[in-house]
């Protein structure tokens, strides 16, 4: 086990936004920064499973909301939004302007 070490910023979650938060900070010239991750691997809900020859993609499929969400615009911008759902109401769940990429 590692020593401890004193930092200024701890982060919990290597998934995307961990991650973002990480790189915004040292581009903002913090560098006493540890990123703490439970799982074996980084990235939280996006990643690859290989299944014989297959890969199989999980987590991101979805942009949630598009107003005031920078992943909507990005993809809005770059032409990767591929289609559109309106509402759908399927027994108690209701789901408004779904995007997938």
């Amino acid at each position: 086990m590692n020593a401890a070490r004193q930092v200024s910023v701890c982060i919990v979650g290597a998934g995307v936004a961990g991650l973002a938060a990480a790189q915004k900070l040292v581009e903002a010239g913090v560098e006493d920064i540890i990123v703490l991750e439970a799982q074996d691997r980084v990235g939280g809900r996006v990643f690859t499973e290989q299944h014989g020859s297959h890969n199989i993609e999980y987590g991101a499929q979805w942009i949630h909301g598009e107003e005031g969400n920078v992943v909507f615009e990005w993809a809005s911008e770059n032409n990767k939004i591929e289609h559109e759902a309106s509402l759908t109401q399927t027994g108690n769940m209701e789901v408004y302007n779904c995007y997938s990429l």
